[in-house]
């Protein structure tokens, strides 16, 4: 996925650009798409997305280097604090590592927690399809400008024409669960998932689908609290973990065991370094995409 973050970072260089007193609030993506979410300092309309997308080609013509310089939370915060970005300023300074990533493209800047595509030329096939009302920021409106991204010109024109819809927003309308958002203290968004009798259904039945192919696979299934990767790396077994909902098959790795990995899965997957782990990315099938995230970690 660093090229859909990436991708995201060059939307916010061009909105920018394009609306300088725009306040940058969250960026993100996936396999296919990417986002970012903005206060706008003046009046926005679906008629600017192609004049935001033209700017972002401009940008990525300039073949700029995306660097990044680590500094310590508070000096990130600082920066970014000069550069009028009072969100990013805050998240930066939370940031729970002792040095934070400071992403430099031309005069643009903006604190990230990703390794990024080395420069714009590597972001070349995007497209910007809606923005959307997301949930308002300290009395503030927040839009999401949303794009989607392609290694190549033919797969961008294949992606076109397909429907990216919020798959939340699909889960709703077919009364599978209902959506609560909301910001927490730090102010960045979050979504409660309240599963109805037709949603837990289908959560049992994908679930039990998961569980027979990873102990076909040869994984043995644990039940452990979030995030402890690290301590189960440590041992000698092979693991898993069920997500629900996301996009994509994730698993982590530590370096020495990461060509064993490699062979396991079938290209194409994405490598990308995370502290001691390596994370290796692979889109889901279309029929479980919508839906959940499978997440097993390999020793």
């Amino acid at each position: 996925m660093q090229r859909s973050y990436s991708a995201a970072e060059l939307l916010a260089a061009a909105v920018l650009d394009y609306i300088p007193k725009t306040l940058l609030v969250q960026g993100g993506g996936d396999a296919n798409t990417f986002y970012y979410d903005f206060i706008f300092g003046a009046p926005f309309s679906e008629e600017m997305l192609s004049l935001i997308e033209e700017r972002m080609r401009h940008l990525a013509s300039k073949r700029l280097p995306l660097e990044i310089k680590e500094m310590v939370p508070f000096s990130g915060s600082e920066l970014l604090c000069h550069k009028k970005q009072r969100y990013r300023a805050k998240w930066a300074k939370r940031a729970p590592t002792p040095l934070v990533k400071i992403l430099y493209m031309g005069e643009f800047i903006d604190y990230v927690p990703f390794e990024p595509a080395k420069n714009t030329q590597d972001i070349s096939f995007f497209k910007l399809i809606r923005f959307e009302k997301r949930v308002p920021l300290e009395g503030s409106e927040v839009y999401r400008v949303v794009g989607i991204i392609a290694e190549s010109k033919e797969e961008l024109k294949a992606f076109a024409k397909e429907k990216f819809e919020d798959p939340l927003a699909i889960g709703e309308k077919k009364e599978f669960f209902l959506v609560m958002r909301g910001r927490n203290t730090f102010g960045e968004e979050e979504e409660k998932i309240y599963w109805k009798p037709k949603g837990e259904a289908l959560i049992h039945a994908l679930y039990e689908e998961w569980r027979a192919a990873r102990l076909k696979e040869g994984f043995e299934l644990v039940i452990t609290p979030d995030q402890d990767h690290a301590e189960l790396c440590a041992v000698p077994v092979a693991f898993a973990e069920w997500h629900f909902p996301m996009t994509t098959l994730t698993i982590y790795c530590l370096k020495k065991d990461l060509e064993v990995v490699k062979k396991r899965l079938k290209a194409p997957f994405e490598v990308v370094k995370k502290g001691e782990f390596y994370l290796l990315t692979k889109k889901m099938s279309q029929k479980k995409e919508l839906f959940c995230k499978i997440t097993p970690y390999d020793n």
